[in-house]
C-alpha cells in the first residue's frame, strides 16, 4: 500500500474534467440487463495505468 501512495502523490491533479455521482437509496438497486450491457470490462481497471 505504501508504493501505491507514494506512485499516487507524485501523479496528484488539482482538477480533474471528469463528475462522479453518488446515489444514495433506501432499497438496493437491481441492475438491468441493458446496464450490464454497457459495462465493457475494464472500467474498474482504468485508473490503475495512470499511477504506474
Amino acid at each position: 500500500m505504501a508504493r501505491i501512495r507514494g506512485q499516487w502523490s507524485a501523479h496528484r491533479q488539482k482538477e480533474t474534467d471528469e463528475l462522479a455521482v453518488m446515489v444514495d437509496t433506501f432499497k438496493p438497486l437491481m441492475v438491468t440487463e441493458e446496464a450490464l450491457k454497457t459495462d465493457d470490462g475494464k472500467y474498474w481497471n482504468s485508473w490503475w495505468n495512470k499511477i504506474k
